[in-house]
């Protein structure tokens, strides 16, 4: 007997060990550093019909522990309006339950990686103790959660919604698209060296990844920079990306660009507005010259900073019609309607100019670095639900524009955002749309106050710019078209204009001395004296460049007392050469005097060679010093037969005085 006591308590003792009460397991859990966690692998959003919807969960492993937990699944009541939604999401208010059902876990299949797999009937009409009866259209929030047998606690949870429409004929349809950004750090040093990191290829790669797998209509932005990276670099890696990456733009548009991406009202702020439109035709002939039959479409801009008046006054002088503000772009704008309506500017002659905003909060959720599935729909049901709200509210549903966009460019959020965009094109009374094609826009249109002036000033930008604008057009002007030297001081400038540089100065600095480099490389060769020793004579110059271009040059001498034929020259300097130049002279007079020389650019007239001047010497006799010196010698002539004929009368009267004349 007392062996069996012993027995029974062991027994006992082993079992409490093995199979832990609720109570012993709430401790373990409540004292457990990590909390117990449900993640949504796979689930269906858009439900238009009674179905068997099928849900992937991973769950961690505390919390299956015991195989008589149940696995429950709460619909709550349907959304009101998307604030409501946020409520909910964030926890800040609690939705009623309308309708449970929930399976014990021991039921519950499981694939070879241990996720929980389940089947959950979705009816319209009738229920029963194994569905969920959902009967009405509209945002219904759904609440999985594991709970404990005999506490009937939840020990793990996990909030996401549905989409449900039953009669998606009887829906009006409104526009999405996706917004895709091909955008990062220069690749330019501000020695004029593209030096693509691996970082860059790695995104690009994404972005053809995503385009490949992903055909749907969407709205897209190259920063032409990182094309012309690409295209200068004779890696075959960069050589395969920027082949593809142009196979996957063939049949699609991309809108118009800066070089790198630029404020636009920081430009007009400054004074910068040919600048500005400069850059902007740089974006173009790059994304044209390296992306041949590439669709851009050049009246729609892109904007992530804050856009004042004249910024926009700058847009459109540029010829912008559209204008797509990202998150920052939107900041401090004051809006007459809801973001998700297509507007215009307010009070100035870009009214009929359509703005389309694009969802700030989406945004936001989807730049994180890991997107959770459950975020994903809760992300995809904001959307709809902004586009229901904005349909009970009369809003005519052709002017409503969700435009789904990512802060960041990361694996993580690229495959969030396709998911996202999945989940609304789906969607019953959803098209998507390239939205780079024109808008129209009418004066009942919502308008957007933008602000009087960008907050966004650097007052340093422009003297810097313009000064190194006007050196750069100098030395531009020396070039032959398409010479790819002049490509990359255009593309140092365009860094230097941009936003997405930390340090502008340095590639101003870097620009001026590129400029200064090419400059001395051409030299004047010449004697610091030249003699003229003729009436005509010819002065000869050595020019000489040491630059891998062609470069062109103005030759100009100047002179007091020399007559030049043609003193001003345009000459083509062969690269690597010397090129001899020769100026007719005539002289005027005797002496010695200067002779200026200066070589300049074509075009604004900047010193290529610094001034220089050489002395003249002229030996030659001048015309009335000629004439002077022919008259004496016919005097000199005229006096000497004057004298030899004297001479010869005298010699003969000698002769005759000593003669004896004897008579015959």
């Amino acid at each position: 007997m007392k062996r069996l006591s012993l027995l029974c308590l062991f027994s006992a003792a082993l079992a409490v060990t093995v199979f832990p009460t609720a109570s012993t397991r709430a401790l373990s859990v409540t004292e457990s550093s990590t909390p117990q966690t449900i993640e949504i692998s796979a689930q269906p959003f858009n439900v238009t019909s009674s179905t068997n919807a099928q849900f992937v969960l991973r769950v961690s492993a505390g919390a299956l522990t015991d195989r008589n937990d149940r696995l429950q699944f709460q619909l709550h009541r349907r959304l009101s309006s998307r604030e409501a939604l946020k409520s909910i999401a964030n926890g800040e208010a609690a939705s009623s339950v309308i309708d449970t059902v929930s399976y014990r876990l021991s039921r519950v299949s499981r694939t070879s990686d241990g996720d929980l797999v389940v089947t959950v009937p979705l009816l319209q009409a009738t229920n029963n103790q194994v569905s969920l009866l959902v009967n009405q259209d509209g945002i219904f929030p759904l609440t999985i959660q594991i709970i404990d047998d005999k506490s009937k606690a939840p020990i793990a949870s996990v909030l996401t919604f549905i989409n449900k429409r039953a009669v998606p004929e009887k829906m009006p349809t409104v526009q999405a698209t996706t917004l895709l950004a091909l955008t990062h750090a220069p690749s330019l040093s501000s020695a004029g060296k593209f030096e693509l990191s691996d970082d860059v290829r790695a995104k690009t790669q994404r972005f053809i990844d995503y385009l490949a797998k992903n055909p749907r209509v969407a709205t897209l932005y190259v920063q032409p920079e990182i094309v012309a990276a690409l295209a200068t670099s004779s890696d075959p890696i960069d050589v395969a990306l920027l082949t593809a990456l142009r196979e996957q733009l063939r049949t699609r548009s991309i809108t118009t660009a800066t070089f790198a991406p630029t404020d636009v009202s920081m430009m007009a702020d400054a004074g910068l507005g040919d600048e500005f439109i400069e850059q902007l035709r740089l974006g173009e002939s790059t994304l044209t010259k390296y992306l041949p039959g590439i669709n851009i479409v050049r009246n729609t801009w892109v904007a992530n900073n804050v856009v004042d008046v004249r910024g926009l006054a700058l847009l459109h002088k540029a010829g912008i019609t559209g204008l797509i503000l990202l998150k920052d772009g939107q900041t401090s704008a004051k809006f007459e309607g809801a973001r998700a309506v297509i507007a215009r500017p307010d009070g100035s002659s870009q009214q009929f100019m359509s703005v389309i905003c694009v969802d700030a909060d989406v945004s936001t959720q989807l730049a994180a670095d890991a997107i959770p599935t459950d975020v994903i729909y809760r992300t995809a049901a904001e959307l709809l639900i902004e586009r229901d709200d904005l349909i009970a509210a009369g809003t005519p549903a052709e002017t409503v524009r969700l435009v789904i966009a990512s802060d960041v460019n990361s694996v993580s959020s690229l495959d969030a955002l396709e998911r996202v965009a999945k989940a609304v094109a789906t969607a019953p009374g959803v098209k998507m749309t390239d939205m780079t094609i024109p808008q129209t826009v009418t004066e009942a249109t919502p308008a957007i106050h933008f602000l009087e002036m960008s907050p966004n000033n650097d007052a340093a930008i422009r003297n810097s710019l313009a000064y190194s604008r006007a050196q750069l057009n100098a030395v531009l002007s020396m070039f032959a078209e398409g010479d790819l030297q002049s490509d990359t001081l255009n593309y140092l400038l365009g860094i230097a204009a941009s936003t997405i540089t930390p340090q502008p100065a340095a590639y101003t600095r870097g620009l001026d001395a590129l400029l200064a480099q090419l400059r001395s490389a051409v030299t004047v060769t010449t004697p610091r004296e030249v003699t003229l020793s003729g009436r005509q004579s010819t002065i000869r110059l050595q020019v000489r460049n040491d630059s891998k271009s062609n470069l062109t040059v103005v030759v100009r001498l100047t002179s007091v007392k020399l007559y030049l034929e043609k003193p001003l020259r345009v000459i083509t300097l062969p690269a690597g050469s010397t090129t001899e130049v020769t100026i007719p002279a005539t002289t005027r007079t005797n002496g010695r005097f200067p002779i200026g020389i200066r070589v300049s650019t074509p075009a604004g007239g900047v010193d290529v060679v610094p001034y220089q001047t050489i002395t003249a010497k002229v030996n030659a006799i001048a015309g009335l010093g000629q004439l002077i010196s022919v008259t004496l010698l016919l005097v000199l002539l005229a006096w000497w037969w004057s004298h030899s004929r004297k001479s010869r009368l005298g010699d003969n009267e000698d002769k005759s005085a000593g003669t004896t004349v004897f008579p015959q």
